[in-house]
């Protein structure tokens, strides 16, 4: 979701208006909520840092020190989107997000990784 934002003062805008709607204390779910927070803290990084420079000027690379490229560990992604087919109130909108970037880039890191699986696991609990 964040990974459209160019810009720090982007991030923090979509930031507040998400945690509008996902704030406990607006009705939210606790849990969604503290992943959202978690989400932007790491885009907020990520955006200081691909800011930062060499003495050369040029721009750092960001290196995922933990990335999943195997076909078991991406398996998640059509599973969470067959789930949403059947559960309309499953909102996609970070799957689409992991999804694009995997595209992208050929890998998705475990953050995102483990963030798709708390979040899926969430929604299924409070389902019952």
């Amino acid at each position: 979701m964040f990974h459209h934002c160019k810009t720090k003062e982007e991030v923090k805008s979509l930031y507040f208006k998400l945690a509008n709607f996902l704030h406990p204390d607006k009705g939210g779910d606790c849990y969604l909520f503290s992943l959202l927070k978690e989400t932007y803290e790491m885009a907020l990084e990520l955006k200081v840092s691909s800011k930062s420079k060499n003495s050369s000027g040029k721009k750092y690379e960001t290196v995922y020190d933990d990335v999943l490229e195997d076909e078991e560990a991406i398996k998640i992604i059509d599973d969470i989107y067959e789930y949403a087919k059947a559960h309309p109130k499953y909102k996609t909108d970070f799957l689409d997000s992991v999804n694009e970037f995997l595209n992208d880039k050929g890998y998705i890191t475990s953050s995102q990784y483990n963030s798709l699986v708390r979040a899926f696991y969430a929604f299924k609990m409070n389902e019952k």
